[in-house]
């Protein structure tokens, strides 16, 4: 198992324009990606109701909307600051464009 390690090890101790690579991935940075695999199967499933419609429906925008914001809201009171972080400024984003949920029947009204 070491053999086939060493290809692998050897490629982060090369050094590239200077900076040498940074890795290989350690555990914590497994455990964050499973963190952000979490977080982007929300907005991956959301997007598939809507990008399979033929057309677009209010009725199921706006509940994929609202579970955004929901789970949104949710994560800026997670424990993880990193991933606190990210919700939050992914949060503020959907706001600014949405204005909240105020201005959804505005979206569709047209």
């Amino acid at each position: 198992m070491e053999a086939e390690d060493m290809f692998y090890n050897d490629y982060f101790l090369e050094v590239e324009n200077r900076v040498k690579r940074q890795g290989p991935p350690a555990i914590a940075d497994w455990n964050s990606m499973k963190k952000l695999k979490r977080f982007l199967i929300i907005f991956y499933n959301n997007t598939l109701v809507v990008s399979t419609s033929s057309k677009v429906n209010f009725y199921k925008c706006y509940g994929e909307l609202v579970t955004i914001e929901r789970n949104l809201t949710a994560l800026t009171s997670n424990l993880d600051p990193n991933l606190k972080l990210k919700a939050e400024d992914m949060l503020h984003k959907f706001l600014k464009y949405l204005d909240g949920m105020k201005n959804v029947n505005r979206m569709f009204d047209h």
